[in-house]
């Protein structure tokens, strides 16, 4: 009785186990097709003032390098993040998150302070003015 309970037991935590590695796969890799090595663009507002707005671009250099790591903008200008690195990476944002291919960027127009993220290590802070 109790090899059947440890044996159901051993099958579970493996079956959660791959569930979840299955789910994080998904996430990570899923949206590789809709990103490409297209540039994504999000905006927090579709109106824009009169004014010109700047771009501050940030470069992601490795999984644990971006350059700078601190900015900061004046509401609604644009940040550009560019992915130098060789390979592909996972970026969390405000709006959810996404995967860069090598020399793809993701635009972002933000109206409040944020912390981007990248997957296993570098942060961005943006500081909104």
């Amino acid at each position: 009785m109790t090899t059947n309970r440890t044996q159901r037991t051993v099958r579970i935590s493996v079956m959660s186990t791959f569930l979840a590695l299955m789910a994080f796969a998904f996430l990570a890799f899923g949206s590789a097709g809709v990103a490409g090595a297209h540039t994504i663009s999000h905006s927090a507002s579709s109106a824009q003032t009169g004014s010109s707005s700047s771009t501050t671009v940030v470069n992601i250099l490795s999984r644990n390098s971006i350059s700078p790591n601190a900015i900061t903008v004046k509401s609604r200008s644009h940040v550009q993040i560019v992915n130098k690195s060789s390979g592909s990476l996972l970026v969390f944002y405000n709006h959810g998150s996404i995967v860069l291919t090598p020399g793809a960027s993701l635009m972002l127009a933000p109206t409040h302070s944020q912390v981007v993220r990248i997957c296993a290590g570098a942060t961005l802070t943006i500081t909104v003015v």
